[in-house]
């Protein structure tokens, strides 16, 4: 996924903010005897140099995983992390042995050291699932629905808009994937839903919109024109604001007479 996608940054961001509480809290307290360093400033940068690229390395692969695994699945989940900690432990083991002996001179023993870093690494682990699990308080689990060729495309956008929480459900402008979840945008405002996005546009169908992107969808009614960049295309709703358009989905909407 780029690093423009909002919801990395906003992930990046909110594990930098962790690792660097957590490097803070060491450095105060002096734990592990690292209050031997006498300037407050070289023990925060000590605790940043071993907290900062653990941290961030177990997050980026955990959450790589379990956007491919249902959240639900608890032993699914709990045989990944501990994969993901005993083989990252390996190359981190060797990185906190290095600093440690660049600030000390000596070093504890690399199974003592591998240990602790696999006890660390279970634990960053689970809190990044916490995080991504109870991250956003509206995200709602839909429930299984009926086939859909037993309904017509009007019902089953009822059923869609429906699955929204109440002050959300509106004219339904656009879908945007965001990992496990799809951020449905109406003119109410936005909303998560915990669903696939194929599953979302195979449940709308090709009546109701259309899909523009690999992550984008948006309803017929609300698009407005299609805006030529240089190379590449954006698609302009009536709302004012613009989606990407890939070269692989723009004959969808060519066949479409736009």
């Amino acid at each position: 996924m780029a690093l423009t996608d909002r919801n990395l940054q906003k992930f990046l961001f909110l594990q930098l903010c962790g690792a660097g509480l957590l490097s803070l809290l060491f450095a105060f307290t002096g734990i592990l005897g690292s209050e031997t360093i006498d300037s407050f400033i070289i023990r925060l940068f000590f605790w940043l140099l071993l907290n900062v690229p653990l941290w961030l390395g177990n997050a980026l692969i955990i959450r790589a995983t379990i956007s491919r695994l249902s959240l639900h699945n608890y032993a699914t989940i709990f045989l990944a992390f501990t994969t993901i900690a005993c083989l990252f432990s390996f190359p981190s083991t060797l990185w906190v042995h290095y600093v440690v002996q660049f600030f000390y001179g000596t070093s504890a023993p690399i199974s003592e050291i591998f240990i602790t870093i696999l006890l660390i690494s279970l634990c960053i682990n689970f809190m990044v699932w916490l995080f991504t699990f109870f991250g956003n308080n509206n995200a709602q689990k839909i429930t299984p629905l009926a086939p859909l060729k037993a309904r017509g495309d009007d019902d089953n956008h009822k059923l869609f808009i429906n699955r929204l929480p109440v002050e959300k459900q509106g004219a339904l402008f656009s879908l945007k994937a965001a990992d496990h979840y799809v951020e449905v945008t109406t003119d109410k405002g936005i909303a998560l839903l915990l669903m696939r996005m194929q599953d979302a546009i195979e449940l709308l169908g090709d009546n109701v919109g259309v899909q523009i992107h690999r992550s984008h969808w948006v309803s017929h009614h609300a698009i407005k024109r299609i805006i030529r960049q240089a190379h590449h295309y954006q698609l302009e709703l009536n709302d004012g604001t613009t989606r990407p358009i890939s070269r692989r989905y723009l004959k969808n909407l060519k066949l479409r007479g736009l």
